[in-house]
């Protein structure tokens, strides 16, 4: 069901703005220059991130052509084969009767459920960090083969050409922290299945670095400076939050878990020796990252598989009827909300959908009281969070002119201009959806300020105006064109003395044509 319904919602949700709206669009400019080795933002060379997210994305988009699906597809696979890992990783820490109920725990974490229907880096991060940390817990626990290090240099590579250095936090530096705690931990691994795992890594993770880098000399020290030291201890990139943001993320992410185990505080600290490892492995990149300055819910992603393992240990050993019946009732008026909805709100008004998936879940609801006083109440009450978390975000594409997705906007725009002959402008914000939705790079005018030290020539000031006098050129190249602004189309129409259209409004945005006077 899960597999299912992530398919079919990520089809009718929009690319949202911004995250989103920029990876898939850097993937969209890699197959229309074929150029895969350097990623390009609206015309721009955009490095902050390695080229593995765009691949996958790109991938998708090349099967299913540019829409929402494609850019998601490669997302949704990763957080399939990330649920099923964590059930192979559940066997070290849970009775093998038990363990496969970790699929529910975190195919219903909220946090997990987000970012699985995001198309970003943060979902496949989270896919090579499990498949890692299982192939380092059965060379721990189970048989030591020099396969699992050959395994693990693989993974953590892909996950190097993913987000950097990160996955080490959620991999390598845990398991050297566990050596303090857990004798298990220490004489893992020979000299040669760490040669050999070395080997592997270099092989997968470095040969980009090396192209890219011949290319573009001063990269390396962009990486390392910028990408690495600065995103950690500055707000270059407007990041920054409090040391305690993380905490609500977690709470949010465990949900309804969380409440439980805030209850069982006492407990389980006087009974922490029996979740050590599992602690250690959440703690540890927890601790980092509340340090690190830049800071954002999804970068804790690659914790929920992890996270679901302990949450469904402290369920089945704390959990009392009384919870799972307090849990039941909310959820029950959440779907009989839903169903009521598709009924008398006028957007979801007899939306088949709606209605459909209203009443499965209304039947997992009658269901689950059967088996509320186990923790075989956990079963149904993934289930039924997955379906409300698809309710809500299949109600996305409906709503989505109250929010930040504009594929209606910029469809509208290709219905006036089928051929795309026409240039598109966004005015003092930067709205990459509207490049990715016409399949074709729009100008960005006075908007955020990107990095063009990488730039050999000055092709890319064709797409990113930022003086008067460009503005003005443009203009005169373009008797009509498309103005994409927030609440500053008279400011523009005055300025630039144009006669200027609404063609579409979307709550302080606007779609506009634009004509000389």
């Amino acid at each position: 069901m899960y597999t299912l319904l992530a398919f079919y919602t990520s089809a009718y949700a929009p690319i949202f703005e911004s995250t989103e709206a920029r990876y898939a669009e850097i993937a969209r400019e890699m197959i229309q220059t074929e150029n895969y080795i350097e990623p390009h933002f609206n015309g721009i060379k955009h490095f902050h991130k390695p080229p593995l997210t765009y691949w996958f994305i790109a991938s998708g988009m090349k099967i299913f052509g540019i829409n929402n699906f494609g850019a998601r597809f490669f997302g949704i696979i990763a957080s399939i084969i990330t649920i099923v890992f964590t059930v192979k990783l559940a066997k070290f820490f849970i009775r093998e009767e038990e363990r496969y109920y970790a699929a529910y725990v975190l195919s219903s974490s909220i946090l997990f459920l987000a970012v699985s229907r995001i198309a970003a880096t943060d979902i496949y991060l989270t896919m090579f960090a499990v498949v890692s940390q299982y192939y380092y817990f059965k060379q721990i626990y189970s048989r030591k083969d020099t396969k699992n290090s050959i395994l693990i240099g693989i993974f953590l590579g892909l996950g190097f050409i993913t987000k950097g250095p990160i996955i080490f936090l959620f991999t390598l530096l845990p398991f050297l922290v566990m050596k303090f705690f857990d004798y298990h931990f220490r004489r893992v691994f020979s000299l040669k299945d760490v040669i050999l795992s070395t080997i592997s890594f270099i092989v997968i993770s470095l040969p980009w670095y090396f192209m890219v880098i011949l290319k573009n000399p001063d990269l390396l020290n962009y990486f390392l400076k910028v990408q690495t030291i600065e995103r950690v201890t500055t707000n270059r990139f407007n990041r920054e939050k409090p040391f305690y943001f993380f905490f609500g993320t977690i709470f949010i992410a465990t949900l309804p878990y969380s409440i439980l185990i805030i209850t069982k505080i006492k407990q389980l600290f006087s009974n922490y020796k029996s979740h050590i490892t599992l602690i250690i492995y959440i703690v540890t990149p927890f601790i980092i990252f509340s340090i690190a300055k830049s800071k954002l819910h999804s970068y804790l992603t690659p914790l929920t598989p992890i996270m679901s393992i302990l949450v469904l240990k402290l369920y089945t050993e704390y959990c009392k009827p009384i919870f799972n019946k307090i849990v039941l009732y909310f959820i029950t008026l959440l779907t009989i909300t839903f169903f009521m909805a598709s009924f008398f709100t006028k957007e979801l008004r007899f939306n088949p959908t709606i209605i459909i998936l209203s009443l499965i879940s209304i039947a997992f609801v009658i269901l689950s009281r059967k088996k509320i006083e186990t923790h075989l109440f956990s079963y149904n009450l993934g289930l039924i969070i997955v379906i409300i978390f698809n309710i809500v975000y299949y109600s996305s594409s409906i709503f989505q002119d109250r929010l930040m997705g504009f594929e209606n906007m910029v469809n509208s725009a290709n219905i006036i201009d089928p051929d795309r002959k026409l240039e598109a402008l966004c005015y003092k914000r930067d709205l990459p959806s509207t490049s990715f939705y016409r399949n074709k790079l729009t100008v960005m005018a006075f908007g955020s300020p990107r990095e063009t030290q990488f730039e050999k020539d000055n092709n890319y000031k064709k797409y990113y105006i930022q003086t008067e006098d460009e503005m003005e050129s443009f203009i005169k190249s373009n008797s009509s064109f498309f103005l994409f602004t927030r609440g500053a189309l008279n400011e523009f129409k005055d300025k630039y003395k144009l006669d200027c259209e609404e063609k579409y409004i979307q709550r302080d945005y606007s779609l506009s044509l634009c004509t000389s006077r």
